[in-house]
């Protein structure tokens, strides 16, 4: 396995219990190439979690995912979150690329380093540290 998708709500937050704790388990050691999920709510079944989950598969099959991370997996998985307005995130190697917004015209993504255990996210309205 290189990849593993947690579609929980928060569970890849990124902070020292939620992401950073799944980033040094696996993709420190090398066990995984990526991480994707969500750092806020995830889409629950009814607000079309298997239509994400559908269009995800599509464009990693298609490999017509727009070129972020230069991942193929951990972009599907950004684009399709981003089309949908959802709080997804991606990490691999050291950095993450976090979707925030409130529509698609918004800035769409903040990307940063998680290897040091703090992560530093420039908003328009605020500076966030987790």
């Amino acid at each position: 396995m290189d990849y593993f998708i947690i579609a929980g709500c928060s569970v890849l937050r990124p902070d020292a219990t939620n992401g950073f704790a799944w980033g040094n388990t696996t993709l420190k050691q090398g066990i995984l190439r990526g991480l994707c999920g969500y750092h806020d709510a995830a889409p629950a079944d009814s607000d079309g979690a298997a239509t994400i989950a559908q269009e995800f598969a599509q464009r990693v099959n298609s490999g017509s995912a727009p070129h972020r991370s230069g991942d193929l997996v951990l972009d599907a998985w950004l684009e399709v979150n981003r089309k949908h307005n959802v709080a997804g995130i991606a990490y691999y190697s050291a950095m993450l690329h976090l979707l925030e917004g409130e529509a698609p015209a918004e800035p769409l993504q903040r990307t940063g380093f998680w290897l040091t255990g703090r992560f530093a996210l420039q908003s328009s309205k605020a500076k966030i540290h987790f």
